[in-house]
């Protein structure tokens, strides 16, 4: 039986209950042995899912919208569920998740309109210059949009007040035109 894969099949299905119970007895008898083998095994698998994805990732990715697609309604009732559950924690940080990049924001504005120098952070806005606009600021925060990516679109900016913003914006416009 110890080379024939078909023999071992039909004794685990003869025995199954009796296989299950020897190795549950032999697993809680060594669970040094079974940590060392559950991290073995997690490194392999990890490894393998590399490779595939590195081979085949475009197909995986398609395997897995279309399964999302035909399965809309199970993540979409899931998903009202998990939030149903959980809906004062996840109020509570984004919550937090924006006020985090709201202060990064204000403390990118803190030195003021370039054409003024008003520092009033009520009137202040970010005058997108330089680079091509991918999103507003304000929706960026938001969408709790990642650091680097809310930085990059900073970094396309200049600060203005809105009433400075409005006549840099139309003077921009009248060249343009």
């Amino acid at each position: 039986m110890s080379g024939d894969p078909a023999a071992k099949r039909r004794y685990y299905e003869r025995n199954r209950e009796a296989v299950i119970a020897a190795t549950a007895a032999w697993q809680k008898a060594n669970p040094e042995r079974m940590v060392a083998s559950r991290r073995r095994n997690a490194s392999k698998r990890a490894a393998y899912d590399r490779t595939r994805r590195a081979i085949h990732g475009d197909k995986i990715r398609a395997q897995g919208r279309a399964y999302r697609a035909a399965h809309q309604e199970m993540y979409r009732a899931y998903g009202a569920a998990y939030y149903a559950a959980n809906r004062a924690r996840i109020i509570e940080d984004s919550a937090k998740a924006r006020a985090i990049r709201s202060a990064f924001v204000d403390a990118a504005r803190a030195g003021g309109c370039v054409d003024c120098g008003n520092k009033h952070l009520g009137v202040l806005q970010s005058d997108h210059v330089r680079g091509k606009k991918t999103a507003s600021i304000a929706w960026m925060v938001g969408q709790r949009v990642a650091f680097p990516t809310l930085f990059a679109e900073l970094d396309k900016c200049e600060t203005r007040c809105a009433n400075c913003h409005v006549l840099v914006t139309a003077q921009r416009r009248k060249k343009v035109a």
